[in-house]
């Protein structure tokens, strides 16, 4: 059986993919410290679902782990990209 709410949540988060892929190629998938903490904070004024989806999806493509599985709040971000996220993990915002 097809669990409907799992294909929703993959093409919710195929579409961040391309809304996060350029800054994530612009700054090096993280190698390059300074355009990392530029886009990490940009990513952090996305609001609601919008910005959980889209945090979740650069960080899983900068961090040097991070599930695609996370909720990440309004105004959080990781100034470092050694920091690791495993699945369900929630970060509250502020």
């Amino acid at each position: 059986m097809i669990n409907w709410g799992k294909l929703l949540n993959c093409c919710i988060r195929a579409v961040f993919l391309g809304w996060a892929m350029p800054p994530a190629i612009l700054g090096g998938f993280g190698r390059i410290e300074a355009l990392f903490t530029l886009f990490a904070q940009y990513f952090t004024l996305g609001p609601s679902f919008i910005g959980n989806f889209g945090r979740g999806v650069f960080y899983k493509m900068t961090l040097g782990g991070c599930s695609i599985d996370v909720v990440i709040g309004l105004g959080s971000y990781f100034s470092r990209r050694g920091a690791v996220l495993l699945p369900n993990v929630s970060i509250g915002g502020y």
